[in-house]
């Protein structure tokens, strides 16, 4: 299959018995949105597989902590067809990849002020993937736990891991509808 990882278009529902995501979660400006799709693909009783980097051990160390409170407002941002307010919310995003984690990866000193104003532009304009949100495994947990609670109740956590500078994820869409 080859479609938009995000979104899974064209994909059947309840067509795979597994989805593995693999350091991807955190470069969908809509990762609820994301996680809803990876569900509606899995059969009953499928497992989805999700690996997250730990912001506090990779590049993106130094940057603010996404809330489950945020990517559940991106959620209801992108299911209300609200783009401006996306677009608006992802500026601070690529400000902070572009002065923090680009910078931490690559040694070069950030931007200076009216380059980094053109360079997050630029990345908004083209819709750039990055890193648009940070996890911990706490962040991670209370995220699962409020989309349980109202967004996806058939998924239950089955593993969740703090691996080194990775976050692993085992969780389970229920046999059966809730």
């Amino acid at each position: 299959y080859l479609a938009n990882g995000f979104l899974m278009d064209g994909i059947a529902s309840s067509s795979f018995d597994f989805v593995i995501a693999n350091h991807v979660l955190e470069h969908a400006s809509n990762p609820v949105g994301a996680l809803v799709q990876w569900f509606r693909v899995l059969k009953p009783g499928g497992i989805l597989y999700c690996a997250l980097p730990r912001m506090d051990i990779t590049f993106d160390k130094g940057r603010k902590l996404t809330t489950a409170a945020h990517m559940m407002e991106d959620y209801q941002f992108c299911g209300d067809h609200n783009r401006a307010q996306m677009r608006e919310r992802n500026l601070d995003h690529y400000r902070e990849w572009l002065s923090i984690a680009i910078p931490a990866h690559t040694g070069q000193p950030p931007p200076k002020p009216d380059l980094l104003a053109v360079q997050i532009g630029e990345y908004a304009d083209r819709e750039e993937e990055i890193h648009f949100h940070t996890f911990t495994m706490a962040s991670a947990l209370e995220l699962l736990r409020e989309l349980a609670k109202s967004v996806l109740p058939q998924m239950t956590v089955v593993q969740a891991l703090d691996a080194r500078a990775e976050i692993l994820l085992i969780l389970k869409k229920s046999p059966t509808p809730q």
